[in-house]
């Protein structure tokens, strides 16, 4: 074989094994898109959902995350989705290409650490967290009824991403599946409502208006008012469980009542696990198919809530 038809063979395996690697590495970055993956087995899934896909202009968008470990051994998470959390990143992309992603506020729901954040192998951690903390803060009075961020009227997709939290790097980095949704004009009967809010009237919009998209907001800060109140001296721990309670019947599916159940549970639940665990079988039963009890039967829910309530009622 000339020198010529032996530097030409080269080249054609070169350029063969090239294509090999290239082709290896783009399949990688398709099966890496909604998991991390290890050693051939899916370990951690990020998954994403929103309870409606339609929302208007000052209304706090929330989503579900759960983060799922599939593989067989214990996972450990933390401040991954911590309340004040910065590892996990929103990526909001407009109808134009833009993409939305400034944090706009130091403070966000969330799930509080907790030490090693034990994910036992098929267990699913689940946390409700905002959306609307990214976008363009008004400065003016209709920016500031719920303390959210504006994102404009439009079409939006978004995902969730984290390369990391504080202990652990997640490589390929964690992507959870794509959502879509859509921020809307406010009615007039929109505009009465955050009017009266603005006023601090709740009891008038709560007789006055019995369906709107803002009527449960309005309820959540009663909620945190009744709450302020007990740290003034001015309630106490049993009105509030009261009309949290109350809350729980109105709004089962709330992304607020998984933020505050613990509190409730806290409340109405002795030291004493069995009891502890009654009292969830109760709320399950009153609320079927309900955000409330996905929540709370929930294997890592149960555990944690159990422990938590022990260790504070020491």
């Amino acid at each position: 074989m000339t020198k010529i038809k032996k530097h030409n063979l080269y080249k054609i395996l070169l350029m063969i094994l090239a294509f090999f690697i290239i082709c290896t590495e783009l399949s990688s970055l398709m099966v890496f898109s909604t998991n991390s993956k290890m050693n051939g087995i899916y370990t951690r899934t990020l998954e994403v959902s929103l309870q409606k896909t339609k929302f208007k202009v000052f209304e706090p968008i929330e989503m579900l995350v759960k983060y799922i470990n599939n593989g067989a051994k214990t996972d450990s998470l933390y401040y991954l989705f911590d309340i004040n959390s910065t590892y996990m990143k929103y990526v909001i992309t407009g109808e134009n290409g833009k993409i939305i992603n400034r944090y706009d506020n130091e403070d966000h729901n969330g799930i509080r650490s907790e030490p090693l954040y034990i994910v036992n192998p098929g267990d699913t951690i689940l946390s409700g967290m905002w959306i609307s903390y990214y976008g363009r803060r008004l400065w003016d009075e209709d920016s500031i009824y719920f303390k959210m961020s504006q994102i404009p009227i439009g079409k939006y997709k978004m995902y969730l991403y984290s390369e990391n939290d504080i202990k652990n790097k997640f490589d390929p980095p964690l992507v959870s599946n794509t959502v879509e949704f859509e921020v809307v004009d406010i009615n007039e009967q929109d505009r009465q409502i955050l009017h009266l809010y603005k006023q601090g009237k709740f009891e008038e919009i709560n007789w006055d208006y019995k369906q709107n998209d803002f009527l449960e907001y309005v309820n959540r800060i009663e909620l945190r008012d009744e709450h302020m109140k007990i740290e003034k001296g001015k309630s106490t721990e049993e009105n509030w469980a009261i009309k949290f309670s109350e809350f729980m019947d109105k709004y089962p599916n709330s992304l607020h009542t998984i933020y505050h159940i613990n509190h409730y549970m806290r409340n109405i639940s002795q030291k004493d696990k069995i009891n502890i665990y009654e009292n969830m079988e109760k709320l399950i039963e009153k609320y079927p198919n309900t955000l409330i009890s996905m929540y709370l039967s929930n294997r890592n829910t149960r555990e944690r809530l159990a422990n938590n309530i022990i260790k504070y009622k020491k």
